[in-house]
């Protein structure tokens, strides 16, 4: 398995991976600049209509086909301009220090 915990591009791949991910979607693959490519199980995902937030927990997978729960890995997206909750959200957050006013976070409320 290719060194993954310390490399800036294994997260920038994780993160990209968050922006496509189906949320039932349960393993995918990453390649690398090396040539290589890494299978990741999807431990648990999350993708919050109400607000634009995503975000998945990801493990790799060996050669042997074995799961290293070991190792976990948290993807969040950012900013998605084709997602009209996300923009919603960041605007209100820009503008809640000016209004001071509390940007409402928990999905149940929203």
């Amino acid at each position: 398995m290719e060194k993954l915990q310390n490399s800036d591009n294994t997260y920038y791949k994780l993160s990209d991976r968050v922006y496509d991910s189906p949320i039932n979607e349960k393993t995918f693959s990453v390649n690398f600049k090396s040539n290589s490519k890494q299978n990741f199980k999807v431990q648990a995902s999350r993708v919050d209509k109400g607000n634009g937030f995503q975000a998945m927990a990801v493990s790799p997978i060996g050669k042997d086909g074995k799961v290293d729960n070991d190792t976990v890995y948290f993807a969040y997206a950012g900013t998605n301009p084709k997602e009209p909750a996300d923009l919603g959200t960041d605007v209100q957050l820009g503008l809640s220090g000016i209004s001071n006013k509390q940007v409402e976070t928990n999905p149940k409320k929203v």
